[in-house]
């Protein structure tokens, strides 16, 4: 999920979740952008190749609104 005003929610149909961070972490993206990966895989393999390209969060599914909430709550600036 890409957090930002502006930004719709993203569903990850494509490019996958690695390739999109890659993506919008050029320097010429959005460096403001806050990104929540939302997924089946919870290897700690993954989580860190994601936290090493810039997301912020990582929610497995399934989960609850409260864990959502918390994570959003968390990158969001206060």
């Amino acid at each position: 999920v890409a957090l930002e005003e502006g930004i719709p929610v993203l569903q990850p149909e494509k490019p996958r979740g690695e390739e999109f961070l890659e993506a919008v972490r050029r320097p010429d993206a959005w460096p403001k952008l806050r990104v929540v990966m939302l997924t089946t895989e919870g290897q700690a393999e993954l989580i860190q190749r994601a936290k090493a390209l810039g997301a912020l969060g990582w929610i497995v599914k399934p989960f609850n609104q409260e864990q959502l909430l918390a994570v959003v709550n968390k990158v969001l600036p206060s």
